[in-house]
């Protein structure tokens, strides 16, 4: 009998991946169960197994049982309650290890298979566990049958009853962080930062990352060799355009970033009230602003400015790099200005010789491509190597 409890509670622990320890508890409430089925409610039982020889001790009242003793008290009802009352603490001691299993998983994405859908909600069966998709952390233009393979993002775990209800989420801007910290390395080794996701699901999401190493292009890493890293992201999204924008501490080449692939002329910021103006030529409007307003609204949400575009004419522009600047007017000016005149450089330092300037340069040095070196060069080197 020894050995049998024993066996018995190691297969429990082994298929139902319950500690020990859970089992031996279990097993006790439900030999104390029958017991009380048999001898009445208000009799003090008792019922003690021993961990290693597995013996059971039972007491009744001032009475102990031996083993012999107890097994005969114990009716076909009295035997049948008792097991009634072991799967229930089994039940709820694997509710448990599923619960703090996802809860540590919280925040992460999880794979699964479609299992049914109940109304607009997808069911995901994750294993040990269920993952449910509501209508509200879905994509529209995502659909998905039985059977299909997917990834979501976990977005709280609750008891619910006798099961734990994981609820995921397909829809959520941090779902496609989890998605960039997967396909990217450097990401979640912290030598890349995301700092903000602006995200309209299904059909483009802007992306601002920073680099703490000097030596690591953030754009180009999270972009992956000839889009590699980006591509797998897209394909999960089910095709949804990702930009990927650099972060710069300077409100105004932000949202220069932001708005890119927009050319963007000049920008006017107002502190008090957080807008900021946008001039673009004729030509670029459309472009900064997107498709539905999806670049500049994308824009704003990511570098949290209120964006005005305006459009501005030809000899606007023309004023714009004739006129007078002051060491304390807006950078905005001061990129209009450079990218206007041939050599930038000298024209920002004689306009703005203070920090807006060098701020204005280092945006241009940026911005600009170096070019390659010239072939005769190259040949005159050679001798003196």
């Amino acid at each position: 009998m020894r050995a049998e409890i024993l066996r018995l509670v190691d297969q429990i622990h082994r298929e139902k991946d319950i500690e020990l320890e859970a089992v031996f508890i279990g097993l006790e409430a439900a030999i104390c169960s029958a017991l009380l089925k048999k001898w009445g409610e208000e009799e003090n039982v008792q019922v003690v197994i021993d961990r290693k020889s597995g013996e059971v001790t039972a007491t009744v009242g001032d009475k102990a049982l031996s083993q012999e003793q107890w097994r005969e008290q114990l009716g076909r009802l009295a035997a049948q309650t008792g097991k009634q009352v072991l799967f229930q603490k089994i039940r709820e001691a694997g509710r448990e290890v599923v619960y703090l299993e996802y809860a540590k998983k919280l925040g992460t994405i999880v794979t699964g298979s479609v299992v049914r859908f109940e109304g607009s909600a997808i069911v995901i069966g994750l294993g040990k566990a269920e993952g449910y998709l509501p209508r509200s952390e879905q994509v529209p233009s995502e659909r998905f049958r039985v059977n299909d393979r997917m990834k979501a993002y976990i977005l709280d775990v609750q008891k619910n009853g006798n099961q734990v209800k994981i609820i995921v989420s397909r829809r959520d801007p941090r779902f496609v962080n989890a998605l960039f910290e997967i396909e990217v390395p450097e990401i979640k080794d912290k030598t890349i930062e995301v700092l903000d996701i602006a995200r309209e699901p299904g059909h483009r999401t802007k992306i601002a990352v920073s680099s703490t190493d000097a030596n690591v292009d953030c754009v180009g890493a999270c972009v992956g060799v000839r889009g590699s890293r980006v591509k797998n992201i897209r394909e999960e999204l089910f095709g949804e355009k990702i930009e990927i924008v650099r972060w710069d501490e300077v409100p105004e080449l932000f949202i220069v970033n932001a708005l890119k692939p927009a050319e963007v002329v000049s920008i006017d910021l107002d502190y008090d009230t957080r807008r900021a103006r946008v001039y673009v030529t004729p030509d670029q409007q459309s472009l900064t602003i997107g498709k539905r307003g999806q670049n500049v609204r994308l824009a704003s949400a990511l570098s949290h400015w209120d964006l005005d575009v305006v459009t501005v004419s030809e000899d606007d522009i023309q004023r714009l790099k004739t006129e007078d600047v002051d060491e304390g007017k807006e950078i905005g000016t001061l990129i209009g200005i450079a990218r206007g005149g041939a050599d930038a450089d000298s024209a920002l330092k004689e306009r703005a010789p203070g920090e807006a300037a060098v701020k204005a340069i280092e945006f241009i040095e940026i911005e600009t491509v170096p070019e390659a070196p010239a072939p005769e060069a190259e040949d005159a080197a050679a001798p003196e190597q």
